[in-house]
């Protein structure tokens, strides 16, 4: 059996590398695209499967994900994948009503990812392996999210927000269903990762709608946007990368040609999880996961012109990823700091912390979690202040608001390109060398915030500006509101006290 194994896995090495001469693809880009591609008609299957089999629809999931990724990556790998999973599940299964059962399962896995990141950082030298490290990092979130759910699922109702009451697990699941779920065929790779009990109403078939728009053409075209990032990937992903900012060559460009160049680096880099995720996305709507709020966006891990259009950082990182913005906020952010709680500072240093260990160690990861930090608080008070100049319609200002706008689009991009450089290079001698050849102008953007806003208090400057220009600011607006309505109490309190007398 394992000699039949080692042969058959040898043959598929051995027609991935002549598929990767013949195409001119890197093998880092080629295993995830097979996969990623191969699947979508293998759910055509899946489909096939009478929805009374739920045993095998979780089976199909299970097994398909196990030979694919043992097959074209590594067997091992797969091994660590099981391990977290079923350690997971014993001790859920054991535990589930003990409050600190959820943060031991999120120190396991995170505990088992940090040993493999480090292992692949020390003994494997290249960072573009694509290994078990990427779907360990969905498996994570699964297994997090469905160790709090559990516990949920075991506190009085009236305990639970109306997030946590969908999301509870009340039925504890067998091992079958649950080992569908973690390696659930159409989102194991890349994500996106989703809670069980969307997996389970979805098996089940217990939503249902009086009408669906169509998945097959929500799927096309999904897997058309990813068709043309892929292209555009193949076609100028070497010509555009942060590494030429460390060159000579770039030295020599002026300094409008150094920030285009930049802005285009930024957008092509994001080409690959455009492919990824859509196509990830491609699969779970076609099988008929992922409807919500009147549009298959349940799933959706990135929005396209949300992102690339942005006007501030706040609406770009919201953007992005989000079912790990989901996860970093149902299963650390709220846990720390439930609704009403006051420790929220506590609550973001601790969300930070984990997504930062959640990506691995290389120091790039940090300085861009770092900055992007940074920029996101600036890029609040910018909204506190500077915004209102523009978009309040009493300002004098109000008909420059498009101007406004654009140029918030343009920094924000800018900005945020600048910031992933060191996502990509990973190294913090070449993150240094980026900022310098770049004029350190990010760097010195946030300095300048810092001092303007931070030290020298520009804020009320800028606040008496806009009272100037007509600005009612959102927050004086409140309290005045506020004012009038304490004094109309204590009006109507002295009136009524008076009629008494």
């Amino acid at each position: 059996m394992i000699s039949h194994f080692i042969a058959l896995k040898s043959a598929v090495d051995e027609q991935v590398a002549g598929l990767a001469a013949l195409t001119g693809l890197s093998d880092e880009n080629l295993r995830p695209g097979l996969v990623l591609f191969g699947v979508i008609p293998l759910s055509l299957v899946f489909l096939c499967i009478p929805r009374s089999l739920t045993t095998a629809r979780h089976l199909f999931s299970f097994v398909l994900s196990t030979l694919v990724f043992s097959l074209l990556f590594s067997f091992e790998g797969f091994l660590h994948l099981f391990t977290s999973a079923l350690l997971t599940y014993v001790i859920v299964a054991l535990g589930k009503s003990h409050k600190y059962t959820p943060v031991a399962v999120i120190l396991l896995t995170m505990g088992h990812l940090s040993f493999c990141f480090l292992k692949a950082q020390i003994f494997d030298k290249s960072s573009a392996r694509f290994d078990h490290t990427a779907p360990m990092m969905v498996l994570v979130q699964k297994l997090s999210s469905f160790a709090w759910a559990a516990y949920d699922g075991t506190l009085p109702v009236e305990k639970l927000t109306n997030d946590q009451k969908v999301r509870a697990i009340h039925k504890f699941p067998g091992l079958v269903g649950f080992f569908g779920y973690t390696f659930f065929y159409g989102s194991f790779l890349v994500g996106p990762a989703f809670e069980f009990r969307d997996y389970q109403r979805f098996i089940d078939n217990e939503t249902s709608y009086p009408s669906l728009p169509s998945r097959s053409w929500a799927s096309v075209k999904r897997i058309g946007i990813a068709v043309i990032f892929l292209v555009g990937q193949t076609l100028y992903g070497e010509y555009f990368t942060f590494n030429l900012c460390l060159t000579d060559e770039y030295l020599l460009w002026p300094a409008y040609k150094r920030i285009g160049y930049v802005f285009v680096a930024g957008f092509v880099a994001r080409f690959k999880f455009y492919t990824a995720w859509k196509l990830a996305e491609a699969t779970c709507i076609l099988i008929g996961l992922g409807y919500s709020n009147g549009g298959w966006r349940a799933v959706e891990n990135v929005n396209f012109f949300g992102l690339e259009f942005a006007q501030s950082p706040k609406v770009f990182v919201d953007n992005w990823n989000q079912q790990t913005t989901l996860w970093l906020r149902n299963s650390v952010y709220t846990r720390i700091a439930p609704p009403g709680s006051k420790s929220t500072g506590l609550a973001t240093f601790f969300t930070y912390l984990t997504s930062a260990f959640w990506h691995g160690f290389h120091p790039g990861y940090y300085v861009t979690f770092v900055f992007g930090g940074i920029v996101t608080m600036m890029g609040r008070s910018l909204r506190r202040t500077v915004r209102p100049l523009f978009a309040d319609p009493n300002s004098k200002l109000a008909r420059w608001k498009f101007v406004y706008d654009v140029l918030g689009c343009i920094g924000t991009q800018f900005i945020f390109n600048s910031v992933v450089s060191s996502f990509q290079l990973l190294r913090l001698d070449w993150t240094v060398q980026f900022y310098r050849n770049n004029y350190y102008l990010v760097p010195a953007m946030i300095l300048g915030w810092f001092v303007l806003f931070d030290v020298l208090k520009f804020t009320r400057l800028i606040k008496r500006f806009g009272r100037w220009l007509g600005v009612r600011y959102e927050n004086e607006v409140v309290v005045q509101r506020e004012r009038k309505s304490a004094t109309a109490a204590a009006k109507k309190a002295s009136g009524e006290t008076r009629k008494t007398q």
